[in-house]
């Protein structure tokens, strides 16, 4: 083949693409060589060769695919495969009869038929989905959140505060080691979590390393609401990836924005939505807890900073019969203040709830008496 039509080929190929295709050596088998090609983090195809490498091209949602590589022997069978998922397609196999005849020589190869027949699953799949208007995998992460620990966020005036039920210890099991429902991204942001700790954990490295990079390129913090948008951001795009699942979390993002008394609670969702709340509550019995605060939130006036823990800590105990030592506490200020409360203080607190209601109880029983 000539220069001119390699330089064609190539002007084609950025024409029509413009991205580059990485591949990797994933085995070898009787000298037969498997290439893995990736297209960022997706895996957009496989090359078996002999001893040789090429570059697979594909452009989803289109029927060509391009092949760019140097000369190959009689003995070459690349096997060309799709893969979306967990579903694998063979594209078609090259057959080269001509000895040391370059493969750039065939610069387009339609394999509309295998396509075709891809598309036309795809395509059941979609209509299958659409029609049951839910996604099975979404369906199992919101399963995963439900029965993970309550974790509760209420803002208050000038304070936000996110309690977490906190799981029973085993006997062996060191307390200091077992990690935290409630996670620092930066200095003035807090994050808690129902659902699988290990998803959760990936997720708040991503969101700290999101806010270190905001913070190193424009010498600014990140604001709370930026970093929601990030957060759900990434779970979203674990929705739609192929050979991934969404994120079996739900979040409680809280905080103030530099140089701001205003504070700010979000929620994100396994499907990637997110939204603002003034109270709200996640994980085992939410709908509970939610009920519960609807009914003793004020939203005429703002609570100061002991009525907002103090509210906070009675929504948990709706759901938690353990009392203070399986409860967590974190109390977000402005100017990057957060004070985590001591099992004394939760106990405290805890002891003062029951009194009120144990005092409650008693007036409710002295009025029936009185009658």
């Amino acid at each position: 083949m000539s220069a001119g039509s390699s330089a064609n080929l190539e002007d084609l190929y950025l024409q029509s693409y413009s991205f580059t295709t990485s591949a990797a050596i994933i085995g070898s088998v009787d000298r037969k060589v498997f290439v893995l090609l990736r297209d960022g983090r997706s895996i957009i195809g496989v090359l078996r060769t002999f001893d040789q490498f090429a570059n697979l091209v594909i452009h989803d949602g289109v029927e060509r695919v391009y092949l760019d590589g140097g000369r190959y022997g009689e003995s070459v069978e690349p096997q060309i495969f799709l893969i979306r998922g967990e579903n694998v397609v063979m594209l078609g196999e090259l057959d080269i009869d001509k000895e040391d005849e370059p493969l750039e020589s065939l610069t387009r190869i339609d394999y509309g038929a295998a396509f075709g027949e891809w598309k036309k699953h795809q395509e059941v799949v979609v209509q299958k989905h659409l029609s049951e208007e839910k996604l099975l995998t979404m369906e199992y992460a919101l399963e995963a959140v439900k029965r993970g620990t309550c974790a509760v966020g209420v803002k208050g005036k000038e304070v936000v505060v996110l309690a977490c039920e906190r799981r029973t210890t085993l006997k062996l099991q060191d307390p200091r080691i077992t990690p935290s429902k409630i996670n620092k991204i930066d200095h003035h942001v807090q994050l808690a979590f129902a659902g699988l700790n290990a998803d959760a954990r990936i997720l708040v490295d991503k969101a700290r390393v999101e806010a270190q990079s905001h913070r190193l390129t424009l010498e600014d913090p990140v604001s709370v609401e930026y970093l929601t948008k990030y957060v759900a951001g990434v779970q979203q795009r674990y929705t739609q990836s192929g050979g991934t699942r969404p994120f079996g979390v739900s979040t409680l993002i809280a905080g103030f924005d530099e140089n701001d008394k205003t504070p700010k609670l979000y929620q994100t969702e396994p499907s990637g939505i997110y939204s603002a709340w003034k109270a709200n509550a996640i994980g085992r019995s939410s709908k509970t807890v939610r009920e519960f605060l609807e009914k003793n939130y004020d939203k005429e006036n703002e609570l100061d900073e002991a009525q907002t823990i103090k509210l906070t800590v009675k929504a948990l105990l709706e759901v938690v019969q353990t009392g203070a030592k399986n409860i967590e506490i974190s109390v977000l200020k402005p100017a990057r203040v957060v004070e985590h409360l001591s099992n004394d203080q939760i106990e405290t607190i805890v002891q003062e709830i029951e009194a009120e209601k144990e005092a409650e109880a008693e007036k409710k029983k002295s009025k029936k008496s009185g009658e």
